[in-house]
Parts: structure tokens; C-alpha cells; sequence
């Protein structure tokens, strides 16, 4: 009987606590709301093609410009709880005419700076769209978001596209280059 009540309560418990699990890729197609818990999960890993090293130079030769990006995985909780979300996040170093404009690599932790999992079209998950600050932006002066694209080959290619805003006029304009082709390295 203790046997049949202890099963009876874990499983009365699991029932209690429970959260709907959603890919990843279906989330603004599935938003959150207050009634129900929610877990966006990369159960497809359309995450993984994102992962990694990856670089960009403005020539080949003798570059005045080289960035080096590194993605990573990780779930992150939203909302006071109400959901959570696996989502990708960078580090990078960008150096111009041979200093550095600012470098997070070495940063522990998650980066705030780009980050996200949102797929405009879940069909489409080459095609990934993220929130985008600079390390040294002042505050919350402006709003921006990068566009990836992932290009399968031999090496993968990643398309980067920014858009920003400005939300006060005196701003000025993001560091980094709004459009690049990176080169995954690693």
C-alpha cells in the first residue's frame, strides 16, 4: 500500500508540474501565456549548424577588418518561469585597422550580447533571427537584430545581416559592419 501511495504521488506530482514541450523552431508560431508552462526545445538540433567558430575578414588579403564569433547553447528561463527556451548565444573579438574594438571571448558566462532562437519561418531553419547589442553600447539607446543564414558547404558559410534603430537621436550607429559572410572555422 506505502508502495501504491508513493507511485500515486510521483506521478500525481510529474502530472502537476508538468510543462508542454515545443520545438524550438515553432515558438513565435506557439507563443507562451500565463495559463500554461512551457519548454521550447531544440528537439530537432536546428540549433547545432549554428554552433561553433566562426570568421570573417572584409579581404583576403592583408584585411583591415577580422572578426572572429563563437556560438553556444543554452537554455535559458523567461518570465518568472512561465517558460523557458533553448536559444544560442555569442562571444567575439573585432579587431579594425589592427585594434581591438572590443573582444567578449574570454568572457565566462552567458552573453547577453546576441542571443535568441527565433525562426521566422519554422520550415525555414537556415534562417535564424536574434536580439544584437555591442559590448560598450550605451544603454538602451537603440534596438537592433541579426539575421543569420546558414549556408551549408565545404566550409559552411554563415550571412550576417543587422538592423538597427536608434531610440534617441544622438546615437551612434552600431560598431560592427551590418553585412558580412562569415567562414566557419571550427
Amino acid at each position: 500500500m506505502k508502495k501504491a501511495l508513493t507511485i500515486l504521488c510521483f506521478i500525481t506530482g510529474c502530472i502537476s508540474y508538468s510543462q508542454d514541450v515545443v520545438a524550438v523552431e515553432n515558438f513565435l508560431n506557439n507563443l507562451p501565456n500565463t495559463n500554461t508552462t512551457k519548454h521550447y526545445a531544440d528537439l530537432n538540433r536546428v540549433l547545432d549548424k549554428f554552433l561553433g567558430s566562426w570568421n570573417y575578414q572584409n579581404t583576403p588579403v592583408n584585411p583591415t577588418e577580422h572578426i572572429e564569433v563563437k556560438f553556444f547553447k543554452t537554455n535559458r528561463e523567461y518570465r518568472g518561469g512561465n517558460y523557458s527556451r533553448d536559444i544560442i548565444y555569442a562571444r567575439l573579438k573585432y579587431t579594425k585597422n589592427g585594434q581591438v574594438i572590443f573582444n567578449t571571448l574570454n568572457e565566462s558566462g552567458l552573453s547577453d550580447y546576441i542571443s535568441g532562437s527565433s525562426f521566422l519561418n519554422p520550415q525555414n531553419t537556415n534562417k535564424i533571427k536574434l536580439i544584437y547589442w555591442e559590448p560598450d553600447a550605451p544603454g538602451s539607446n537603440y534596438k537592433a537584430w541579426l539575421y543569420l543564414e546558414f549556408m551549408p558547404g565545404t566550409p559552411a558559410q554563415l550571412k550576417w545581416h543587422m538592423e538597427w534603430q536608434a531610440l534617441d537621436e544622438n546615437i551612434d550607429p552600431p560598431k560592427m559592419p551590418e553585412n558580412m559572410i562569415f567562414t566557419k572555422i571550427n
